[in-house]
This record gives structure tokens, sequence and C-alpha cells, in this order.
């Protein structure tokens, strides 16, 4: 079992479980002694403890116990755990305890099961030393998809929670991959740490911050005090003692990462990080896609240590094939079929009215998933699961939009009620861009019976609008050409389609409030296609009233 460095002693036999199918941790064969652990010492995962020794510990992410082990052998006061898999308890308490040793339940450990930015912000407790390490899922990784999939504990929003969860004089200690040749998820962790210590407070952050390397890894050590000369002392004696590599530690030369460098001594990290080949600016909760590093296709991949960089990149070019095949795919099995079967329907209408009528469906269409996606990244943050987050999030919006398509009926003259709709549905999609993150934000910590509840309500004014703008859509249309109402069914959910990939892209690239904000555009176009249309029809029906009063006899007044 890799712990950073070869083992230069007995190591105990390990078992690693896997996690559906491409993420694994690990869980050692203990016999409830320490000393067999004593390699553990000797790891760049744990340096943190050589200099907060017997403290208290909250380690997210247990697994399959590693963590809590070494805990132990740096004989914490007290260690809290907290994983997001209720599973995982029964594997290593109850299915292989005899195994593992029992870690989760031998004193002082304590571990809680819930999502890690949860259950954090309910703790009023602080600790010695915050860990993380390799804490991920690669559950999407088979092909790349992790590339695009969130990671709300590797945020600038995660990290300034954790500085208010250290002691003044703690430690968060996160650990990723590390190599000279892929060294983008240590760069970035150090901006990311940057950016939250510094919205915190903190004008001196390169004084924070110890970066240690070791074999295929590295840790980033980011203190809420500065490091002092003693501290910086210890870690140049690790580092000669233990096989460490010192990236930056305050007042010591910078090795190997030039970029690591260039961030620290920015005044002004933005224009930095526009220069480097890969993004490694900080993650927010608005984007959370930590392991979205690429700005676009690499053509020459080369030395790549972990096969990471050829995933990422199949991954981007992925991501660009999807949105093009389904945008084939909305035109062939949307479109097609309606200009096969509805030519003379165009031929007879007046395109004048027909074209921007058909264009409010098509917008619409965007709109409504560019609006939804959003909302739906924000209730997993809230609730934490996203399964959960996803059924709470479709069942409430289907239950709203339903509600307000239903109340449609009764808002008078569709012609009338429309633009008020509309204009409604602009005004909360703006609303919601600014002010959504931050409702739900002040319920983090609340139960999760109360999470679901306000994610619920909290999406009924939204859903109500949005649901009436589409039925007062189609009763325009149907009172003026009926033959219409299947091209814009059609055509609405073509876009809607393929908005929902391209929703995730701009998500990733731009953050999920930008992606909103296409919505509510997407929304005013609409109601300006919709305005024009309806111009034009009554222009139209006002031109042809003389002659349809001439043909019936009757006399012009």
């Amino acid at each position: 079992m890799s712990t950073g460095r070869p083992a230069t002693r007995p190591v105990p036999g390990v078992r690693w479980i896997d996690i559906d199918g491409t993420a694994w941790t690990p869980m050692l064969n203990w016999n409830r002694t320490l000393a067999p652990l004593g390699f553990m010492r000797d790891s760049t995962i744990y340096a943190a403890y050589h200099l907060r020794p017997r403290g208290d510990v909250l380690i997210i992410g247990t697994g399959g116990g590693r963590d809590i082990l070494a805990a132990l052998v740096f004989k914490a006061r007290s260690i809290l755990g907290i994983e997001i898999n209720p599973l995982m308890r029964h594997m290593v308490e109850e299915r292989y305890g005899d195994y593992s040793g029992h870690p989760y339940t031998t004193p002082p450990v304590r571990v809680l099961t819930g999502e890690g930015r949860s259950t954090l912000a309910h703790l009023a407790d602080t600790f010695d030393v915050l860990q993380l390490s390799l804490v991920d899922t690669f559950a999407a990784g088979a092909a790349g998809g992790v590339v695009f999939a969130e990671n709300y504990l590797y945020t600038t929003e995660a990290f300034r929670e954790y500085f208010r969860h250290l002691r003044p004089r703690g430690l968060l200690s996160v650990t990723r991959l590390y190599t000279p040749q892929y060294p983008v998820e240590i760069e970035r962790l150090a901006g990311m740490a940057r950016a939250a210590w510094e919205a915190e407070g903190v004008r001196d952050f390169p004084a924070h911050l110890v970066v240690v390397a070791q074999g295929v890894s590295a840790t980033v050590l980011a203190k809420r005090t500065p490091f002092t000369a003693s501290e910086v002392t210890r870690v140049q004696q690790l580092a000669s003692e233990k096989g460490m590599r010192i990236i930056h530690a305050p007042g010591t030369a910078l090795s190997e990462d030039a970029a690591i460098a260039g961030l620290l001594a920015a005044p002004d990290p933005a224009p930095f990080y526009r220069t480097q080949e890969f993004r490694i600016d900080p993650p927010t909760d608005d984007r959370p896609f930590f392991f979205n590093l690429l700005r676009r296709r690499v053509r020459d991949v080369g030395q790549d240590s972990f096969g990471h960089l050829r995933m990422w990149n199949d991954a981007y070019v992925l991501m660009r094939l999807l949105i093009a095949v389904v945008s084939a795919m909305a035109i062939v099995f949307f479109v097609g079929p309606l200009l096969l079967g509805a030519r003379s329907t165009l031929r007879a209408a007046d395109r004048t009215t027909v074209i921007p009528m058909l264009l409010y469906f098509v917008f619409l269409g965007y709109g409504f998933m560019a609006i939804e996606v959003p909302l739906l990244q924000r209730l997993m943050l809230l609730i934490g699961y996203p399964s959960y987050a996803l059924a709470v999030g479709l069942g409430s919006l289907l239950f709203w939009t339903g509600l307000g398509s239903l109340a449609s009926g009764r808002l008078g003259a569709p012609a009338r009620a429309l633009p008020r709709a509309v204009c409604a549905a602009v005004a909360a999609s703006l609303l919601y861009a600014y002010g959504f993150a931050a409702v739900t934000g002040r319920f983090l910590a609340a139960p999760m019976a109360a999470k679901v509840v306000v994610g619920a309500v909290a999406l009924a004014p939204i859903g109500l609008v949005l649901g009436m703008c589409y039925p007062l859509g189609i009763a325009i249309v149907a009172a003026r050409n009926a033959g219409l109402v299947p091209w814009a069914w059609g055509l609405n959910g073509a876009t809607s389609v393929v908005a929902t990939v391209l929703a995730v892209f701009i998500g990733s690239r731009l953050g999920f409030t930008a992606t909103l904000l296409t919505g509510t555009l997407a929304y005013t176009v609409a109601l300006v296609a919709m305005g024009t249309a309806l111009r034009f029809d009554a222009a139209r029906r006002l031109t042809e009233a003389p002659v349809r009063r001439a043909a019936a006899g009757i006399p012009a007044r």
C-alpha cells in the first residue's frame, strides 16, 4: 500500500474496498496494536501530525480507516471522522471488522455519517488538524466524466469553512497526486488555499503555506497563523529524514514548481492564472469542478504519470462530441419528422408571424433547462447527496411547474397573460441567480428533513412562473394556427435536450450563475419573439378585416 514513500518498515496486509468500480480505499489488517503501523510516520500524507501531535483531529472521508489509524499512531487526543457512504461503516466495522480491527469505534474515535460540507457546517468544534487525503470519487472516471462531476469539498468556500474550524495554530492538510510532470492538482490546491485564507483576512499567505512531496503524492499544509521559524526547521528535518521534497516553505528556496512560486508571488493571482497552460484557478461553489483542468484539447499529452491528462483530454473531447451528437439527433428526430409532415402547414402560414412564434418555443426550451440545471446543482450542495438532491429538485420542479401550468388557464386572455408570466420568470431567474445560493447556504447545518422541505419550498416561486410560460404560448399558437402546435412541441423538446448537455458545459467553464443568466436571456428573447409575432398577427388581422367584411357583404363603416 502506497503512503507516498516506498516502505522502509514492515507494512501490514491490506484489502482495497472498490467503490463504483473506479474508486478505491485501503483497509489495513490491524491487530489493534500500534507498532505495526509505524510506517505511517514516514509518509508525507501525515506530515501535519509531526507538527501537531496529540491534538484534536478531524478527518473528512474516513474510507477504509487508514487515516484514522494514522491519527491513532500519533496519539491524537480526539479523532472525529466524517464519511458520506453509510455502507463504508458496514464494510469496515461489521463485515470485515475482524480484519480491520474496528477502527471506526476505537476510542477516542467517533465517525459521523454525512456529506463533508453539510456535517462540518453544524459542528462548533475547532481542530488542531483537519485532514483530507485523496478524497474524491472516480465513479465517472472510466469515461473521464469526473471532469464534469461537481465536488464541493474542493472549492474556495469549502476551504473557508475549513479555515473557520481550525484553532489558531491549526493545520489544514490536503493530499493529492503529484509528480513534476503532473503538478496541476497541487497547484490548484495552493491557489484555492490562498483565495480562502485571503477571503478570511489573511494578508501574508505565503507565510501560512507549506507544500511537501514524496513519491507520487504531495501534501498542502495551510496554517491559520503563520508558520514559525521552529516549525519550518521541523519541516526541513522531516524532509531530510523521510525522503520528502519541499515544494514551498516560508523563507526557503522554492523547488520544482514554478506555478506555485508564481501564484504566491503575484499580488493579484488572477492574471497569472490566465497565463498558465492548465486551469489552476480556484474552483468555487458556483463552479465546483476541481478536475476540470483543461483550457482546450491537448494534442500531445506527453508523459502522463497517472493517465489523468489523457482521461481529462478524452472527457473534454467527449463533451464536445456529445453536444454535437445530441444536436444532430435533435434535428433528425425532432425537426426532421416535422419538416416531412407539416410542410403544407408552413407554406400556408404567414412566416412573419410563424417564425418568431416558433422561436419563442426554441428559446423557452433552452431557457428552462439552463435555469433548471443550476438550481439542481445548488440543491446538491444544500442536501449533500446527489441522488437525494436530484429527487427533491426534479420532483419539486415538476410539481410546481405543473401547478403553474394549471393556474395559467385562470390568468385571462393568453396574449395578455403571457408577457406578464414571462416577465415574472425573467425577474425570478435573476433573483435566484444571485440569491438562491445565499438562502440555501443558511440551511447547510439543518437536519436532512428540514433541508428537503427548504429545497422543495424554495423552488415554488420560480417553478410556478416557469410552468405558466409554455401553456400560454401553446394557447396562443393553437388559437391562431393549430397546425403549428406540433412544431412548438418538437422545437421545444429539441432545444431542451441540447440545453441539458450545454448547461453542464457552460457551468464547468463559466459557472452556474452564468449558465442561469443565459436562461434568463433566453426567456427575454422568447418574450421579444412572441411580442413580435403578436404584433405582426394583429397587423395582418387588421389589414384582412375589410377584405373579409366585403366578402361577407358587410358594408364598410
